[in-house]
């Protein structure tokens, strides 16, 4: 839970604040140690404020459910691993494996997947309408992951085209036609051109798309496999 893990980090915090005020120089100016000693206790008791209040949120959470779990609450439990852990160390590992193997093209080989809402092991609350929802889940997570991860690279890359050799593949890319938000088809050719402004990156079209392809995905109903599961039909 959340509030146990920030009990782990206040104790931490708490230790570390007491290890500075021991550490305090002998030497200083009274008047030195006595701030010194003023701004210790002054964390020590808005850490000890944080520990009160996530001890009291804990004595006040309900321990067990007061509602049966639903295939949709399976199905965000699941999706919650992608978030704290998939979507972040899978590219770490693909980043590790190109360093121990300089040259080399590392194809993709990992493919997340999970059964929940799609199961036909004669769970009753499973049926087509589960599976549209686990697809369309799992989509607008990934959608809404790569449009913060594009996002960021546009506003680390501020790249001059006068301060750097833009190559005529990667130029040709950033000029290719985007769909912005209003639906409305927009060149990019003029963004990539060299300028004191900045070049605009590849990345600036996937930011554009983003937003769009993640509202059709929660709109489309996704198309049931029925020649393997005739019950989505």
């Amino acid at each position: 839970m959340l509030a146990e893990r920030g009990i782990s980090e206040l104790l931490t915090e708490r230790d570390a604040i007491r290890q500075r005020a021991l550490a305090v120089p002998a030497g200083l100016p009274a008047a030195d140690r006595r701030a010194a000693q003023a701004s210790s206790q002054a964390e020590l008791a808005a850490n000890e404020a944080g520990l009160r209040a996530h001890v009291l949120r804990l004595w006040q959470t309900r321990l067990l459910r007061d509602a049966r779990l639903t295939v949709r609450d399976e199905i965000e439990n699941a999706l919650g691993y992608y978030r704290s852990t998939f979507l972040t160390e899978i590219p770490r590992l693909y980043e590790r494996l190109e360093q121990r193997l300089p040259g080399a093209d590392v194809a993709p080989f990992l493919r997340m997947g999970h059964w929940m809402g799609g199961d036909r092991d004669g769970n009753p609350n499973v049926d087509a309408g589960t599976l549209r929802e686990a697809l369309t889940a799992q989509a607008d997570l990934a959608l809404a992951h790569y449009l913060a991860e594009v996002h960021a690279l546009g506003a680390e890359l501020p790249l001059s085209g006068l301060l750097i050799h833009v190559s005529p593949e990667l130029a040709a890319l950033a000029s290719r036609p985007t769909t912005t938000r209003t639906g409305r088809t927009s060149p990019t050719a003029a963004c990539s051109r060299p300028s004191t402004r900045g070049w605009r990156p590849p990345g600036s079209g996937s930011l554009a798309a983003c937003p769009s392809t993640r509202r059709r995905a929660r709109r489309r109903p996704t198309p049931a496999p029925a020649s393997c599961w005739p019950s989505c039909a």
